[in-house]
């Protein structure tokens, strides 16, 4: 079965792969720094919920004016 659970607000699968890609690489997720760079759209939003998750993680936004991660994501 494949599952992607992708919407228009968030794209859960891709910050699976996202978050798993980290782990290999890093060991740990928890405390990492992390730059996103691009549009704040649902791969951008489903990052910033996801890496919220783990304690000391720090994540810098970086969006094109006009294009930023909506409002209530980053309320969350």
């Amino acid at each position: 079965a494949v599952i992607n659970a992708m919407s228009v607000e968030e794209h859960p699968t891709q910050a699976l792969t996202d978050l798993t890609t980290m782990k290999q690489k890093f060991g740990e997720i928890a405390g990492l720094r992390v730059l996103y760079m691009g549009e704040g759209n649902n791969s951008a939003a489903a990052l910033a919920l996801s890496l919220s998750r783990f304690p000391g993680t720090e994540l810098y936004l970086f969006t094109p004016a006009g294009y930023g991660v909506s409002p209530s994501v980053l309320e969350k």
